[in-house]
């Protein structure tokens, strides 16, 4: 079992979209789907380095107050869209810890985020624990309470992440061992830039999904049709974090929100991320887990080959690939085959749009 996280978005997996609803499915075209029509080739960080060139690891054990290994890194195989759709946008995500429940450090590095640093500055609200320009071109820290936070910008790259040293609580105590992570962040990610790979495209054959939300291409009603959900309701999502707004306006993984006043408890997400099918040669090495700790189930998905199935208390959710592409479809259904039959309808559905 591997021991790691959501780098730098922890908990961000909670914000996959949610359409609810019942009643009556319709019929979707019959079109039959592929797993590998496309060959996409799996993506680097755009910087060349890895987690112990980003922070040494005696800076990290001076921050943790004992040593603290690396809990992910660039070798590990995503679990989810987002690690997938991080990957695709360059990314470099790292943590460091005892275990999952007492990371000490996680560092996201995020390429061609830049404009997205202003934005977040301008959102802070001022306080006693703020600090600003300690490192990098500009940057924002604090420490209060056992914990710090912080983000800096390094020419184009938006870097951000948090610690926890729950024993020191006072930021004077805390702040000191903070800074040299900070200054090692900065200074090898500006000693890495001009070294830089090139960014990572999808390749144009590529299952395609619908761009932001609920945009005008994203198939609602035929989504409803399959859940039987009564006149599904579009809503917006929100991402409060600038790294996390920074990834998915850089890789846009199509998603879509939808409600039904009908049935309220009843549920379902899809996210397509486009390109993304890389990832299932990476699963036969290393097969993804549900909540980064139990292991999915790996079953054979009509026309599509291996797909991976999790399950959390009558709530089940498939990863698979589609046309080159990435797809995670979840839902409340009323059991296992009912949800195995939804997941067939939605992928007929996708490879007949992109017919």
């Amino acid at each position: 079992m591997r021991t790691r996280t959501l780098s730098y978005l922890a908990g961000v997996v909670a914000l996959t979209v949610t359409i609810s609803g019942c009643g009556p499915a319709t019929p979707t075209p019959t079109v039959s789907p592929t797993a590998t029509s496309v060959a996409v080739e799996a993506p680097l960080p755009r910087l060349p380095i890895t987690c112990d060139d980003l922070v040494a690891p005696a800076t990290v054990a001076g921050l943790a107050g004992e040593s603290a290994p690396l809990l992910w890194s660039e070798n590990d195989s995503p679990d989810s869209w987002v690690e997938v759709a991080q990957r695709q946008a360059g990314m470099l995500t790292c943590g460091w810890g005892a275990d999952r429940e007492r990371v000490a450090l996680s560092v996201g590095v995020m390429p061609d985020a830049g404009r997205f640093f202003t934005g977040y500055i301008d959102s802070v609200f001022p306080s006693y624990y703020e600090r600003y320009d300690a490192v990098g071109d500009r940057s924002v820290h604090r420490c209060a309470y056992g914990q710090c936070s912080f983000s800096i910008l390094v020419g184009d790259y938006l870097i951000g992440g948090y610690a926890n040293r729950p024993d020191l609580m006072d930021e004077l105590d805390l702040e000191p061992l903070m800074l040299p992570v900070l200054e090692d962040v900065a200074g090898s990610v500006a000693e890495a830039i001009p070294h830089e790979r090139p960014a990572w495209a999808a390749p144009e054959s590529a299952l395609p999904g619908w761009g932001w939300a609920c945009g005008d291409e994203a198939p609602i009603a035929e989504l409803g049709a399959i859940a039987g959900l009564p006149d599904p309701n579009p809503t917006g999502t929100d991402w409060e974090d600038p790294t996390f707004s920074a990834m998915v306006d850089a890789v846009a993984p199509s998603w879509c929100t939808l409600t039904s006043a009908g049935a309220p408890e009843r549920y379902l997400s899809l996210v397509v991320v486009e390109g993304g099918g890389w990832v299932t040669e990476e699963w036969q090495i290393d097969p993804p887990t549900q909540w980064y700790e139990t292991p999915r189930e790996a079953i054979a998905l009509e026309g599509l080959g291996t797909a991976y199935l999790g399950e959390d208390g009558g709530y089940y959710d498939i990863l698979f690939a589609l046309e080159g592409s990435f797809v995670s479809f979840g839902a409340g259904a009323a059991s296992r085959d009912e949800f195995l039959d939804w997941s067939t309808q939605v992928a007929q559905l996708l490879a007949a749009r992109a017919a």
